[in-house]
Formats: C-alpha cells, sequence, structure tokens
C-alpha cells in the first residue's frame, strides 16, 4: 500500500521562504536538519522517508556535492536499552543504503561523504509523545576538502579535545591516574567511532584499510563496525576500578605483566567494572592504554573471550600469526589493537 505524503511533515523537505525572499524557480532546496520517521519498533523505510532521502539527495547534488552528511539514528525509550540502541542502528544503516543506491535508480550519494552514529533510545525530540524519537537525523557539515590540501604548519600544537558526555564510574584511583582513565576512555569512544566509519567505506583511510586486513582478514566489514559500536556506546557508563599494590585483588590479578582485566563472570552475565592494574596502566603510553581500554571493553561488552595476544605496540607474535580469522572475530587484542594503530 502506497502511503501518501503527510502535509504536516512537509517541513522536513522545504523551509517557507521569508517574506519578500522567494527564491526563483529551480533553486535547490536548503540544506538543513531533516528528519526521517520510523514507526514504532520498525527500521522500515516509508514512502514518504524514500521521498525524502531521495529529495536529499538532489538538493545535495544542486549545493555542489561537497559537503559531508551526518547519519545519527534513535530510537524512543520504551523497551530495553540494547534493543533500542540496535533498533536505531539499523534505522541509520538503511537510511544510509538508500542514501547510497536510491531504489528509483537515481544516482547516490558516495560513501566517503557520509557519517553515521547510532545513539539509542532518546526524549531529545519529545519528552511526552514518543513517536518523534523514532528518527534518523539527517545533517549536513563543512564542505568536504579538497584530495591534497596544504600541509600543516611544522609543529602545530596540538588541541585538546573537550570532554565526552560521559556516566564513568572510576573507583580507588589516585587524581592523577582518574584523569588518565577518563582521556583513554574518551580517545577510545572517539576513535570507535571513526574506524567504524571508516570500515564500512573501504578505501576511505588507508591506515584503518591496513589495520584492518592485519587483525581481522576476511571477517565481515559490518560485523565488526557493529562489535565496534557497541563497545563504544557501553564506555559511555563503564565502571573502572584500579588495583593499587597492597590489596588483595592486586595479589591474585595483577602480578607482573598484567595491565588490566575483567573477570570471566563479569564476561558471561555483564555485570561488574573493568579492573585497571596501577601503576602498569599509567606506566603504558596513551595509545597503549586506549587500546587496553577498548581490549578489556571488548571481553565485557561483546564477548570476546580470546586472549592472544599482541606486542604491547601491536607487532605480530607467533601466536598471533598461527589464528585463523574465526579466532581474530573473537579475540579481544585485535579490537584493542585495530584502535591503537590509530592513535
Amino acid at each position: 500500500m502506497q502511503t501518501k505524503p503527510d502535509p504536516n511533515n512537509d517541513q522536513l523537505l522545504r523551509r517557507q521562504p521569508m517574506p519578500g525572499t522567494t527564491p526563483p524557480p529551480g533553486t535547490p532546496l536548503p540544506m538543513g536538519e531533516r528528519k526521517i520517521q520510523f514507526a514504532h519498533n520498525s527500521p522500515a523505510l516509508s514512502e514518504l522517508a524514500l521521498q525524502q532521502i531521495r529529495q536529499y539527495i538532489r538538493d545535495w547534488r544542486a549545493r555542489g556535492a561537497n559537503t559531508t552528511v551526518n547519519l545519527d539514528g534513535y530510537a524512543s525509550t520504551e523497551g530495553a536499552d540494547d534493543y533500542n540502541f540496535n533498533l536505531s542502528r539499523q534505522r541509520v544503516l538503511n537510511v544510509r543504503s538508500e542514501m547510497l543506491h536510491p531504489s528509483n535508480g537515481e544516482s547516490g550519494i558516495p560513501q566517503s561523504f557520509i557519517t553515521l552514529e547510532a545513539h539509542g533510545e532518546t526524549n531529545r525530540f519529545s519528552a511526552t509523545d514518543l513517536s518523534p524519537n523514532r528518527t534518523v537525523l539527517i545533517s549536513s557539515s563543512s564542505p568536504v576538502p579538497p584530495p591534497h590540501p596544504p600541509p600543516p604548519p611544522p609543529n602545530p600544537s596540538p588541541q585538546p579535545q573537550p570532554p565526552l558526555p560521559n556516566h564513568y564510574s572510576i573507583q580507588d584511583c589516585s587524581t592523577a591516574y582518574e584523569a588518565e582513565i577518563r582521556d583513554a576512555i574518551d580517545e577510545a569512544r572517539r576513535k570507535l567511532l571513526d574506524v567504524a566509519n571508516a570500515i564500512m567505506s573501504p578505501g576511505s583511510n588507508a591506515r584503518v584499510d591496513a589495520s584492518y586486513r592485519k587483525f581481522f582478514g576476511t571477517n565481515s566489514r559490518a560485523s565488526i563496525a557493529l562489535r565496534l559500536l557497541i563497545i563504544r556506546h557501553s564506555l559511555e557508563s563503564v565502571g573502572i576500578e584500579c588495583e593499587n599494590p597492597g590489596s588483595l585483588a592486586y595479589g591474585f590479578f595483577c602480578p607482573a605483566g598484567v595491565l588490566a582485566y575483567t573477570r570471566a563472570a563479569v564476561m558471561i552475565t555483564g555485570i561488574g567494572h573493568i579492573h585497571v592494574c596501577q601503576p602498569q596502566f599509567h606506566n603504558m603510553t596513551r595509545a597503549q592504554r586506549i587500546g587496553t581500554i577498548v581490549h578489556e571493553g571488548a571481553h565485557r561488552y561483546i564477548y570476546a573471550p580470546g586472549d592472544t595476544y599482541y606486542t604491547l605496540d601491536c607487532l605480530e607474535t607467533t601466536e598471533t600469526l598461527a589464528m585463523s580469522d574465526g579466532d581474530r572475530f573473537t579475540n579481544a587484542d585485535c579490537f584493542g589493537c585495530l584502535i591503537q594503530e590509530q592513535i
């Protein structure tokens, strides 16, 4: 059954011009935010949604076809959090699929111009009505830079990144150790999103492509990207506990060479903290700390029980060279090193 466009949603397709500023015929629509709405408990694109996406593609091309298109998927708050996260992910993937290859046969938007993120449940769009929160928000960023931008000035000073919104719980850590842990989690979350997007756009980032082949071989890119996004989403409310010399847990779980750990019961039940061994964690490089957080996040959130280790700098060992692609799919250090190599 074909659904006719709802006139109440016309603002998603066009903005009404101010009096006296009506543009000439043929002027492309403004590239402001568009909302693609979904039915309850469904990632399927309605006929209206398909029309909106196709119109957005036409406007994007008319505006020069040089802006980044950001897709942000959401779900309403009823139901389990994990289910809603996967529902928001499937919605954003369906919108991207239609943007890449429109079902009416028109030209789409190349993968290299599209970023996507699944946010799970929200009440951002309405705190009283659930339906507006079942959406994918489309927005555009500044034009994509040319293929060969001018080189940066020598030795540019790195700009500190603001902390990400979070609900971290960090226990038994000194002030200095806690600051390092927060920095590692924040940067891990940023890189997990960047790498997941790059994995789903083969050829867009040669460094990520090389690391992906090294750590995951012929494994499905979509499956690995999804697992990275699950780790990222879960780290937003991660619990971290420092194990310090002199404690009973430190004596049992932090022998020489152990940097952090997640107990087997936590991997199975999904309840409990990630433990970092101090001062071992502090003594690592920043990139190694970030990789370790992702490694333990893989244990904790996607049940990757494999513990075949690369070196601290993610170089191959005899054991890692012997792994099959199936082994790599469930090996926590493959996930940690994939991110660590991008720092």
